[in-house]
């Protein structure tokens, strides 16, 4: 067995690590996705819904080549949520809301779970230094889910199709960044393999970032929760 009511194995460990790892996975890929097909249905494009785009379902969002490859390259995907701009009831503010929907989201879902973290850190710190399976695998969740989360949010705000970005600055140049909209989408495949060389093996922005930001919205919540003990 993998693990025993008194703590856990070596073996325990790593299996709670690794599913701690893919449950986070599934939640920021879904949640993300899911918040564009919300926002879209939201603003007026019936597509996500007809596509059965409009759930949390994890079958719906997840592709199986993408999460392989996130998990051998550190580089995945999820099913590209289909919309129909021309649906939208408010034009490029509509188009800027379902472009962003999955960042935010992805930064609330980490916003949430640095809030129950601290709270367990502050009122429950034995969680953390526990030897038992559903510990480690809660403390490693959180670990793992913030990190995810916020990472997510980085990487889609970077403006190159398709990313999230893009669609947001897209829809604030409106029809005068056509030719610019017109370059990138063209050579968008170059600016993404460029991208991903300087994100990895340079500066590793992304991860750098999300460390960062993880630690200054658990120090807000430590602090905060520290006026109480």
């Amino acid at each position: 067995m993998f693990f025993a009511l008194g703590g856990a194995t070596g073996a325990a460990m790593i299996f709670a690590i690794i599913l701690a790892y893919l449950a986070a996975l599934v939640l920021g890929f879904v949640f993300h996705e899911a918040a564009h097909a919300y926002a879209a249905t939201k603003q007026g494009d019936p597509t996500p819904k007809m596509m059965g785009r409009l759930s949390l379902n994890p079958a719906k969002h997840i592709d199986p080549i993408g999460i392989v490859m996130l998990l051998l390259v550190g580089f995945g995907y999820a099913k590209p949520v289909p919309v129909n701009p021309q649906n939208f009831r408010h034009g490029r503010w509509s188009d800027f809301v379902v472009s962003s929907a999955g960042i935010f989201t992805n930064i609330a879902i980490a916003i949430v779970l640095c809030f129950v973290q601290s709270i367990l850190q502050t009122f429950a710190p034995i969680v953390f230094l526990s030897t038992n399976f559903f510990a480690m695998l809660l403390s490693a969740f959180l670990q793992y889910g913030i990190w995810i989360n916020l990472s997510l949010a980085f990487f889609n705000l970077i403006p190159i199709p398709p990313l999230d970005g893009f669609g947001m600055l897209e829809s604030m140049l409106g029809p005068k960044g056509y030719k610019f909209s017109l370059f990138m989408r063209r050579y968008s495949f170059v600016f993404m393999i460029v991208m991903l060389v300087v994100v990895m093996f340079v500066f590793n922005f992304v991860g750098y970032l999300s460390m960062l930001t993880e630690f200054g919205i658990s120090w807000v919540f430590d602090k905060f929760f520290g006026l109480f003990v």
